[in-house]
């Protein structure tokens, strides 16, 4: 079982939670704008098909980072409400203690390592690679 968190170390994760978020609000204001501008300024009509192709990849790619930095924000701010609870650092699945290892690297962490690998071993999204059971040669 691993140590519970001091008050010192608590402490130290609010602020850098919240210096963390500070940050990725103000990354969210820049990529709004980027996203604004970017539409503003798309003309009615691209030249070519390779033209649109390219825009809307890069569309889709300013959406998908946005949408990261979202998600990271609302993170933070859980970890801070856990923190004001008194809950940051135990596990939401088994209610163990996060290592604290864990917590510095990642400190919007809500699952140990081991519930956060079972969930992945569960998700769809996990999938390991599974050889063919025949190889068909075209030769």
């Amino acid at each position: 079982m691993n140590q519970e968190l001091s008050k010192e170390q608590i402490n130290s994760f609010r602020s850098n939670i919240e210096t963390q978020l500070k940050q990725i609000k103000h990354q969210i204001s820049v990529e709004r704008q980027e996203l604004l501008q970017s539409t503003e300024n798309k003309p009615a009509r691209l030249s070519d098909a390779l033209d649109q192709v390219k825009e809307e990849n890069d569309l889709k790619t300013q959406l998908r980072l946005h949408d990261r930095s979202m998600q990271l924000s609302d993170r933070l701010q859980l970890a801070l409400h856990k923190i004001s609870c008194g809950t940051f650092g135990y596990c939401g699945g088994c209610g163990e203690n996060i290592e604290i290892a864990r917590l510095a690297s990642s400190p919007s962490a809500s699952l140990c390592i081991w519930c956060q690998e079972a969930t992945e071993r569960k998700s769809a999204s996990y999938a390991p690679f599974k050889w063919p059971q025949k190889i068909i040669c075209a030769n």
